[in-house]
């Protein structure tokens, strides 16, 4: 024969107290795991905007050294371009 015993009150509220415990971490552990869902979201976006930008500014240095050689054909290399004034400055004096 068994013999049970009923838990007092006390007793009964401690351990209702830890199984609520559990269940707000439990909550707190998916919310956690929800937000990493968007923060991984949103940091593959970054990426993926980051890497459209550097194929941009690989374009632009490609496009800036094709102007710059024209530039050389057209003025020489011994010329310099003062961005202030727009003007070619040529070394050996020749346009």
């Amino acid at each position: 024969m068994e013999n049970t015993t009923k838990l007092t009150q006390d007793e009964i509220n401690q351990l209702s107290e830890f199984k609520q415990s559990y269940n707000n971490f439990i909550v707190e552990f998916g919310q956690i795991d929800f937000k990493m869902i968007l923060v991984q979201k949103q940091l593959t976006e970054l990426n993926n905007q980051k890497s459209e930008l550097e194929k941009k500014y690989l374009d632009l240095i490609e496009k800036e050294n094709f102007v710059l050689k024209q530039f050389e054909k057209k003025y020489g290399t011994d010329s310099e371009i003062d961005l202030q004034t727009y003007t070619v400055i040529s070394k050996n004096h020749q346009p």
